[in-house]
């Protein structure tokens, strides 16, 4: 039952993580370019915060990350959905990170 348990939290734990980067990535998507040099320096000051914040936000991710791995290493619990939610994730933090750093 602990396993059960465990194994939930961390469905949640990753499920927050995965709506949390999915928010950031729509602002990093955005076709916002500004309408005249004021509008382009606050969009550059919005990137520059939205870089702090994402990389202010890494330890979570990571801790999620090495909860999963933890996971599959102690139960065979759910080992293929723990194995496919941590490859969306990486997948979905790798694209917002591109698409930050080719944004500017």
């Amino acid at each position: 039952m602990n396993e059960a348990m465990t194994l939930h939290q961390f469905f949640r734990d990753i499920a927050d993580e995965e709506s949390w980067i999915k928010e950031k990535k729509l602002l990093v998507a955005s076709d916002d370019y500004g309408r005249d040099l004021t509008g382009v320096q606050n969009l550059k000051k919005k990137h520059k915060r939205l870089e702090s914040e994402l990389a202010s936000h890494e330890p979570a991710i990571q801790a999620v990350q090495e909860a999963g791995q933890q996971l599959m290493n102690v139960s065979n619990l759910g080992v293929p959905e723990i194995e496919q939610r941590l490859r969306m994730l990486n997948q979905v933090c790798f694209s917002t990170i591109f698409l930050l750093k080719t944004s500017i």
